[in-house]
């Protein structure tokens, strides 16, 4: 159909205008369908559930699956036309903020140079967003789930990469994802470059010539607000507890630990602010695990708790989960990318739910 000479949709939308608004369905369908794809897998293999449950996560994560199936159908079908660069100045660590936690990543993994300061990019806000939430959907779907991502901000203007710790880069390279992020970041006159890490998994670095202002006294907004989570982290071998707590800390998470589950229960009945986050041994000298957690519950019900053991999960574990004493399992000996997977999941239910680590009033404290 013509309308003056120019054609136009089935629908009487003009083309341009039809393609843009199936761009943004695509995009504001494929990047969290494919972050809800990767956690439903990973609690599939990670949580202890019911038959039940599993069943229903089952049928969860096949219709996301499917609508995820449909979503790269419409994207194949909207071609690749030209995409309108509109430059503004962006408040860039805004925006990040934002991207990295629609993906579903605390913003502990963003590192910045220079550290301070509050950087203000001439890029277009949307598409930039839009490229780095392709990146981190990516990192997601292939990458194990664990990325890094580096801000670098300068007088030439603003590189950005991410990275992450998969298999390689070849994913990347026959996605749409990766051509719209190539094109917004030729559109703005730079450069991406897609390399492999020696020890393993892909970066991508994009450099944006654009101009870039530095503020000296910045006021930064605080859109991470609950990052770094204080993990409080118990088991009686020394040297799982050491490699845990060093393994949290580079993740960037404040932790405190403890040779027993007794210990950690007087320091929690001696702090005013409780823990995000608890990791316990099932089997320790003196109190069981699932005891502590269960007493946690009580006495910290706003802390998220977590049970850290190197054994199958038990009828009484799954009883404790039932009695909701235990909120999450990790098996001793699974990589980094599970444990960080699941603390960064924590990390951003506590934003949706918007808890904190509360002041508590002594008094109220439940004795056993």
């Amino acid at each position: 159909m013509d309308i003056l000479g120019e054609p136009t949709a089935p629908d009487g939308l003009d083309q341009p205008t039809e393609r843009r608004l199936r761009e943004g369905v695509v995009h504001d369908l494929r990047n969290p369908l494919s972050a809800v794809v990767r956690l439903a897998e990973s609690i599939n293999e990670r949580e202890v559930l019911t038959p039940d449950g599993r069943a229903e996560l089952a049928g969860l994560l096949q219709a996301a699956k499917g609508t995820l199936r449909r979503t790269e159908d419409l994207a194949s079908a909207t071609g690749e036309p030209p995409i309108e660069i509109l430059p503004g100045p962006t408040p860039l660590r805004e925006v990040v903020a934002l991207a990295t936690r629609h993906i579903g990543y605390p913003s502990s993994i963003v590192q910045w140079e220079p550290r301070d300061g509050d950087p203000t990019a001439r890029v277009d806000r949307d598409h930039f967003r839009r490229a780095l939430e392709h990146l981190l959907a990516n990192v997601r779907r292939y990458g194990g789930g664990t990325a890094s991502v580096m801000v670098q901000c300068g007088p030439d203007g603003l590189n950005l990469e991410v990275g992450d710790r998969g298999a390689g880069s070849a994913d990347f390279e026959q996605g749409h994802g990766l051509q719209y992020v190539q094109h917004v970041v030729e559109q703005h006159g730079g450069t991406i470059d897609i390399g492999v890490r020696p020890t393993g998994g892909i970066i991508i670095r994009t450099t944006w010539p654009v101009e870039v202002e530095l503020r000296e006294d910045p006021s930064i907004p605080d859109l991470d607000a609950e990052s770094p989570l204080n993990v409080y982290v118990a088991d009686d071998e020394a040297l799982v507890r050491k490699a845990l707590a060093r393994l949290l800390r580079m993740s960037g998470y404040l932790v405190q630990t403890f040779d027993s589950g007794d210990a950690m229960l007087e320091a929690l009945d001696e702090v005013d602010e409780v823990p995000d986050v608890v990791i316990c041994d099932a089997d320790m000298p003196g109190t069981h695990g699932l005891d502590v957690l269960a007493q946690i519950r009580l006495t910290a019900p706003s802390a998220a708790r977590v049970l850290y053991t190197a054994y199958q999960p038990t009828g009484r574990v799954v009883e404790a989960f039932n009695k909701g004493a235990v909120q999450r399992f990790i098996r001793k000996g699974q990589d980094a990318a599970e444990i960080e997977a699941c603390l960064a999941g924590l990390a951003e239910e506590r934003k949706v739910l918007g808890t904190s680590s509360p002041r508590r009033d002594k008094a109220q404290r439940v004795e056993f």
